[in-house]
């Protein structure tokens, strides 16, 4: 018998095709890594004077924040004033004598030129024949004595002067002393660690509290080498903290300090 009749598929239906235009695209490399962020500056402040607290900032305390300049702690500064005013007295006495010898230099000049004048008059008159050898040679001598006399006193003037420029260091050095009474706040920050109690006896190098940075962070994070080295001027770093929000936009990288470290083989 004949073979039965066979159905024939039907025909395949063309499958869809998206077309899609293809273009070049820069793009710059990311990558996430994980770090630590600590303040840029922590500073020990400490006392630079011996004295007792007398006054203590109502701000000294754990978390106050403070501005630059800012007065934190006073120290009886009693016995530097006393010496500061006895520095003042002394510049005061001296600068009285620098005056005294620069009238006396004036003078002594003065009487200098009147001898030599004198001089070269008589000289005339000697040899004209109208006075005589010996009233020269005595006018000769005056001359010399008030020479004499000049000269020792420039002498004394430059003395003076060096005694008051003396006198003027040791009066700074006693204004500078009372300064280091107080102590200040050397940039904005935040207190830590406050130590220093009224009453209580200090002395130089003493602490007396942390000042913590708390506009600027150093943050240390490890990067894969292969990250680091494609590090450039140009580079954006974004910044994420947990449970904070960070700041807007990238930031820009100032500067980089690269240390290896042999065990992760990556770089910090």
């Amino acid at each position: 018998r004949p073979a039965p009749p066979r159905s024939r598929a039907p025909e395949p239906v063309p499958a869809p095709v998206e077309v899609m235009r293809v273009a070049v695209e820069t793009r710059a490399d990311t990558a996430t890594v994980y770090g630590e962020a600590t303040p840029f500056r922590i500073a020990t402040l400490a006392a630079e004077a011996t004295g007792k607290v007398i006054w203590r900032s109502p701000v000294l305390e754990v978390g106050g924040v403070v501005a630059e300049g800012e007065a934190l702690l006073l120290l009886d500064d009693g016995l530097a004033k006393l010496a500061r005013d006895a520095a003042q007295a002394g510049l005061e006495a001296r600068e009285a004598d620098r005056k005294r010898q620069e009238v006396s230099l004036k003078t002594a000049t003065e009487q200098e030129e009147l001898a030599r004048r004198e001089v070269q008059r008589l000289e005339k008159l000697v040899k004209a024949g109208d006075a005589s050898e010996t009233l020269l040679d005595q006018v000769r001598t005056s001359f010399l004595t008030a020479r004499s006399s000049r000269e020792g006193t420039e002498y004394s003037l430059r003395a003076a002067r060096a005694s008051q420029a003396e006198a003027s260091i040791v009066l700074e050095r006693a204004e500078e002393e009372i300064a280091r009474h107080k102590i200040a706040a050397p940039f904005e920050g935040e207190i830590s660690n406050p130590s220093a109690e009224i009453g209580e006896w200090l002395a130089p190098g003493s602490p007396i509290c942390h000042l913590v940075d708390r506009e600027n962070l150093k943050i240390r994070v490890q990067v894969p080498t292969g990250v680091v080295n494609g590090l450039d001027d140009a580079a954006g770093v974004r910044l994420r903290f947990p449970g904070v929000e960070g700041p807007e936009g990238p930031i820009q990288i100032s500067g980089t300090i690269i240390g290896v470290d042999p065990v992760a083989r990556s770089d910090s």
